[in-house]
């Protein structure tokens, strides 16, 4: 298997890397076994994501996606958004709000961003 050497030009890699950066804390400080696997689910998630960005053949043309349903990255980033809009009321800090709010915003424009994407 060949490493992509345009892996650092792909939107996917540093979304996913950003998801591995905001869940090593939930699982540092879970409070019990339930908090810790699922936030361990997230973080091996965004590992295998920012590793199979790294390992792909990248896509170059652009146009509507017709198939979009069928990128497994379309889903993910739906679920994942959904989560962070979830996140937004239970916000402790204008901090915590405002990532949640960011990281919102930027799985939104990543699915629309797969619909937008020729195969």
């Amino acid at each position: 298997m060949k490493v992509n050497k345009q892996f650092y030009k792909d939107f996917n890699f540093y979304f996913y890397f950003l998801f591995i950066v905001l869940w090593i804390k939930p699982v540092l400080e879970a409070e019990n076994i339930f908090e810790m696997i699922f936030c361990s689910a997230f973080l091996i998630g965004a590992i295998i994501a920012v590793l199979w960005v790294m390992f792909r053949v990248p896509e170059s043309d652009r146009g509507f996606n017709q198939a979009f349903y069928k990128n497994g990255d379309f889903y993910i980033y739906t679920i994942v958004t959904i989560f962070w809009i979830i996140a937004i009321p239970k916000a402790s800090n204008i901090y915590e709000e405002v990532i949640c709010i960011a990281c919102t915003a930027i799985g939104i424009f990543a699915a629309l961003r797969i619909m937008f994407k020729k195969q």
